[in-house]
Order: structure tokens, then C-alpha cells, then sequence
């Protein structure tokens, strides 16, 4: 019977070891990266988060905010404080979130073929934008009266959608009690 100690051989462990924290860790830090901050993560895996450290920074990191689509703009709720899209030639617009309306500044613009032009050349456009088109502008109100029924409708169907809200919740309230009753 062969009774003696055997000690672990690390000279089979370290290369392992070594190819996990200079290649793979980093590797799997950038698959699970935000988008555009993939390179950044491997990096930080690699020189200052080693192993699973790195790899978990990288998947709790939050993706960044993109830009506005051409033509509009981003405005934050004041009620629910999310970010909404508007066109530019808009000036109210309803919440996605909470149905809030909300006035808006119309954003101004040169007028005409310029517009294309300016998106295109100044703004970050593509080659695919035309520039000799311009956006179509919604009517523009041209009172107080116009403004005060654009901002009446836009409440109106917020109430009819918070309405609707309401009795749908109701509704689920009373099938739950009918279930617990059963």
C-alpha cells in the first residue's frame, strides 16, 4: 500500500488560471457590456477588476442615453419623469407615461430646403437624410382660444385614459374577490 502525501501540482493550475483572468473573464465583461462600452469593460477586467469582479461591473453597468431621433427633441416629464420624444415643429405634446400635457417651445427653424440642410450638414444627419425635402409642420395655433382647446383635448384624453384605468382596476378587484370567495 502506497501511503505517501501527494501535494497539488501547480504547475497544471497556474496556466489555467492565468488564461482565465487575462482572456476569458475580460471576454465575457465585454459580451455583457452595454453596447459601445464593451472595450471599456475588458479593459477594466483585464487591469483593475479581476476575474468575476470585472464581469459583474459589466453586466450591472446601465446602457447610456441615446440621442433624439432627427427632427425632434427630448423633454422630461415634470409629473413622472420620463423622457419623451417631441417633433420639433410641435407644441404640446401628452406624456407616454402619466398622459400629462405639456406646452413646449417650438423649437425654431430656418424654413425650407434649409431645414434638410441643416439636419444633414450640421446636425449629425446622414447620407440617406434629404436635404432639399423639409418636414411637413403641424398647423401652428393662432390664439389663445387655439391653444387653450389643443391643451383641453390633450387633458380630456388623459381623463378618458385614467378613467379607463380606473374601472379596469376595479374590475380586477372585484374577479379577485370573487376567486378568494370560491
Amino acid at each position: 500500500m502506497d501511503d505517501q502525501y501527494r501535494s497539488l501540482d501547480f504547475g497544471a493550475i497556474l496556466p489555467v488560471a492565468i488564461v482565465l483572468l487575462i482572456i476569458l473573464f475580460p471576454t465575457v465583461a465585454a459580451i455583457v457590456a452595454p453596447r459601445g462600452r464593451q472595450g471599456t469593460f475588458f479593459v477594466l477586467t483585464l487591469l483593475f477588476l479581476p476575474g468575476p469582479f470585472g464581469v459583474a461591473a459589466a453586466a450591472i453597468a446601465q446602457p447610456r442615453e441615446g440621442k433624439p431621433p432627427p427632427f425632434t427633441r427630448e423633454f422630461w416629464c415634470g409629473r413622472c419623469e420620463a423622457r419623451n420624444f417631441v417633433k420639433n415643429e410641435v407644441d404640446t405634446y401628452v406624456c407616454w407615461r402619466c398622459d400629462q400635457a405639456h406646452r413646449v417651445p417650438i423649437k425654431k427653424t430656418l424654413g425650407g430646403f434649409l431645414d434638410g440642410i441643416t439636419h444633414k450638414y450640421f446636425m449629425g444627419g446622414n447620407a440617406t437624410t434629404p436635404h432639399n425635402i423639409a418636414p411637413t409642420p403641424s398647423p401652428r395655433p393662432d390664439s389663445r382660444t387655439d391653444w387653450d382647446e389643443r391643451i383641453a383635448q390633450a387633458e380630456t384624453t388623459a381623463a378618458e385614459k385614467q378613467a379607463r384605468a380606473k374601472q379596469l382596476r376595479a374590475r380586477a378587484e372585484e374577479l379577485r374577490r370573487r376567486g378568494e370567495e370560491h
